[in-house]
């Protein structure tokens, strides 16, 4: 049983995580019935049902706030400036537009498949999104997929990363396919590699 209020699980008659008064058994569907959101790929229908908005919501206020790699430079000029005669924030901001001209990048992509319904995954991955501090800058709806575009933020190891995401509809549950790519460098250190990671393990914890 799951608290309608919250969404946490819950038995009783009332929920332990929010103190609502949970709806009696008689009353809610059964656990092989799907709920309309769990069925759709619409990202509103999806992302404004008051279960997903609360998760998320949660996975935004616990979202790690790393040093991106802007403040660090920021932080690195400050140190250097009796030494240095152009800070790297400047350079940076020079180099950056040269190397995504002559197309130096890096990136993973990854693609899997689920048991759960896609409007359930699709759910786990904009949680997923709000607990990295993702920026989403895209939604393209499509009758059986639901394609998003994020941005990650930077950190000392890398600057920010694209993310593609589609997640589609399938006979057996849900696919999803991934994209990770970084502008302007050769190596990331791993981050495009972890940003998957991340993605895919919490769509896991869902099925």
């Amino acid at each position: 049983m799951f608290c309608s209020h919250c969404g946490s699980q819950a038995a009783g008659n009332f929920c332990a995580h929010c103190g609502s008064k949970l709806a009696s058994a008689s009353r809610e569907l059964p656990e092989a019935s799907a709920a309309p959101w769990q069925e759709s790929l619409d990202y509103e229908v999806v992302s404004q049902e008051p279960t997903v908005k609360h998760a998320i919501a949660r996975a935004n206020a616990a979202a790690a706030k790393p040093l991106s790699a802007e403040r660090l430079m920021e932080v690195m000029d400050a140190a250097l400036a009796p030494i240095t005669l152009v800070p790297t924030s400047v350079i940076a901001k020079i180099a950056m537009p040269l190397s995504e001209r002559i197309g130096l990048k890096t990136g993973k992509r990854r693609s899997e498949q689920f048991s759960v319904p896609p409007g359930q995954a699709l759910a786990a991955v904009l949680c997923a999104l709000a607990e990295h501090s993702c920026e989403l800058t895209n939604v393209a709806q499509e009758t059986d997929a639901c394609r998003l575009v994020a941005k990650t933020p930077s950190d000392w190891r890398s600057f920010a990363a694209r993310l593609e995401i589609s997640v589609i509809r399938t006979q057996s549950g849900s696919q999803v396919d991934a994209e990770a790519v970084i502008n302007g460098q050769w190596y990331d250190w791993g981050r495009c590699r972890e940003h998957l990671d991340v993605l895919f393990s919490t769509v896991k914890k869902a099925a």
